[in-house]
């Protein structure tokens, strides 16, 4: 079966990596993420699980009473730092066996499964079917509030068992990216930072212009919700928009690699931008891409390796070490002349 190319949107490449989405919080945006952070507030911090192994397995307490699960790699010695990983939409049964390439740096990693995904179904059904889809008629019920919750006790968990002074990083690509953006403002009101936040082709931008054009993935699957509710769709459509990572952004300081495609229509390539170019963050690496989720060929495949590996230097060397100023212009600027 042949695959399409991506749309492009009928955008040039510098015009999808311009594009901003509408500003305008909708009504009750403050109340409703207030509200959702003082129900943070009252969960516990205290992970259920030993960490006396290299690898272990810990349980969350998350909102509505609901355990989310973790895979904890702890180095042998105090960890210098730690990431937190997050899947994507389309996440497998089981964690890597594979401990993450900055472990052996003496960083410490937790990936973890929001609910609803296996092993993290302990208190809620496996919904990876309509995962998206689920509560999506009220906010309160969506269960996307629930998954930002997740994240924001991983992070909250961690820092409680680590302390004030080991450096938390944040990492994940589209489903994952939108919510650690999502999460990483509610932390950021919450006075408990994330230190670095790591995102690729995040997801969860610009909701009104995703509405009246393709995608696939988790937005087609909304944009086909909303056209079932169409006496409806109006209201429900800025509802959604109190998840919208466009209008989270703002408030997300913290130094930021971001990975971009010129070419996606699994996150549409222009709001995975809009997201980027919303951040409040004075220190921002953007690292190009021709395509996002689509097999671009050898040549992009070795930028998304390069990407991979400076990932790595991010986490273990900081922000300053992903590639000097002057070469990561150069392979911006290599990748928009290979999309003429």
């Amino acid at each position: 079966m042949l695959v399409s190319t991506p749309e492009d949107y009928g955008l040039n490449a510098e015009s999808t990596l311009d594009h901003r989405a509408d500003t305008d919080r909708p009504e009750g945006f403050e109340t409703f993420w207030a509200d959702f952070r003082e129900d943070c507030l009252a969960t516990g911090q205290h992970w259920v699980g030993s960490t006396d192994e290299t690898r272990n397995q810990i349980w969350i307490p998350s909102l509505r009473s609901i355990r989310v699960c973790g895979d904890l790699w702890m180095p042998n010695e105090r960890p210098t730092a730690a990431v937190i990983t997050l899947h994507g939409y389309v996440a497998e049964d089981n964690f890597d066996a594979e401990p993450d390439p900055w472990f052996a740096s003496g960083i410490a990693s937790l990936r973890i499964r929001v609910r609803g995904y296996p092993p993290s179904t302990r208190d809620i059904d496996d919904l990876r079917t309509n995962w998206i889809r689920n509560g999506l008629d009220t906010p309160e019920s969506w269960i996307v509030r629930g998954a930002v919750g997740d994240v924001v006790q991983a992070v909250r968990t961690l820092r409680m068992a680590l302390g004030p002074d080991i450096p938390i990083m944040l990492r994940g690509d589209s489903f994952g990216g939108g919510l650690a953006v999502l999460a990483s403002a509610q932390l950021q009101e919450m006075h408990v930072p994330i230190d670095h936040l790591i995102i690729g082709f995040p997801t969860f931008g610009d909701w009104r212009w995703r509405r009246d054009r393709y995608c696939n993935g988790s937005g087609g699957e909304v944009n086909a919700f909303l056209e079932s509710m169409r006496s409806e769709a109006d209201a429900l459509l800025e509802r959604l928009r109190l998840f919208d990572a466009t209008l989270h952004a703002p408030d997300v300081t913290t130094p930021t690699l971001a990975l971009l495609a010129l070419r996606d229509d699994t996150v549409p390539a222009p709001t995975a931008a809009a997201i980027v170019n919303a951040l409040g963050s004075s220190e921002l690496r953007r690292f190009l891409v021709r395509y996002g989720h689509y097999d671009g060929g050898i040549a992009d495949g070795r930028r998304h390796i390069k990407f991979a590996r400076a990932v790595n230097a991010c986490v273990t060397g900081g922000l300053e070490e992903v590639l000097p100023a002057s070469d990561l212009a150069k392979h911006n600027q290599s990748v928009l002349q290979a999309s003429c």
